[in-house]
């Protein structure tokens, strides 16, 4: 025995668990993403915000724009309220309806009415926190309803795309827990959740993707970077358990040896 370097281990009993590791990639989260574009058209004068990857602040100035449709509502709205007193009528809610229907901001639309003269262009802030990942205008250009001038992403909060074989498919359920290893600065580990298993298996790499919610309060966690990530599935309760060395494998039958009190070894088959 101790010439073939012979090693025995305890049946024992216990759950049967499966750990899957698996390879990621930081994205944005869908939910966090956000378009600012406008309700009318007008020319861009100037932009406060010039060039993609900018932080900015919710009431962050993004550019200022001359527009002759809200120029002219907000001179029906001037006219309305002269007309009508400070108490309003139907005129100064009409005008002042559609002013609010171009989402203009609340100050804006208060000085308005405290000046008593509408502003020959307007200045567009930030909605909410985020950053610029995509920037379509340039000073001078014209935009029409609808155009996207920015692309804001709210970086609080990632995604993480992980790549499950289909093969292991079996092993890993929405809702399970996950662990995100990351490697960049100092390692660490995060514990996340599966928010999805989208029913997708690409042809080339034959995997579906995992969708991780992880959040990214100091921004560390950038979209495109690589990540492992680990699953622990669990496959029964309770179940006998032997070391996995231990059984021989024929391909027509499984065995092990069950060690005597007298030295000697007994073969058995198992399933």
């Amino acid at each position: 025995v101790q010439r073939m370097n012979l090693k025995t281990g305890l049946v024992t009993r216990g759950p049967v668990l499966r750990e899957l590791r698996t390879v990621g990639i930081i994205a944005y989260h869908e939910a966090g993403l956000r378009d600012i574009t406008l309700k009318y058209e007008g020319w861009i004068e100037k932009l406060f915000v010039n060039t993609t990857w900018t932080a900015v602040k919710a009431g962050d100035p993004l550019f200022e724009i001359y527009s002759p449709d809200l120029y002219n509502a907000a001179l029906n709205y001037l006219v309305a309220l002269r007309a009508e007193g400070a108490a309003g009528g139907p005129l100064t809610r009409a005008s002042l309806a559609r002013l609010q229907l171009f989402d203009l901001s609340a100050g804006y639309l208060a000085e308005l009415g405290r000046a008593g003269e509408a502003p020959r262009t307007y200045v567009y802030r930030a909605p909410a926190d985020g950053m610029v990942i995509d920037k379509m205008a340039v000073a001078g250009q014209m935009m029409k309803p609808g155009e996207r001038i920015y692309r804001l992403a709210d970086l609080s909060s990632v995604w993480v795309l992980a790549q499950i074989y289909e093969q292991d498919l079996a092993f890993v359920r929405v809702g399970q827990d996950a662990t995100v290893r990351v490697t960049y600065g100092s390692e660490r580990l995060i514990e996340g959740r599966v928010e999805t298993l989208l029913p997708q298996v690409e042809e080339q790499t034959r995997t579906a993707t995992a969708r991780i919610v992880l959040p990214n309060p100091d921004a560390s966690l950038r979209p495109g970077m690589f990540v492992d990530v680990r699953f622990v599935a669990k496959l029964a309760d309770d179940a006998v358990l032997v070391p996995d060395l231990a059984v021989l494998r024929s391909g027509e039958h499984n065995t092990v040896f069950i060690a005597r009190d007298n030295g000697t070894f007994e073969p058995r088959e198992v399933r």
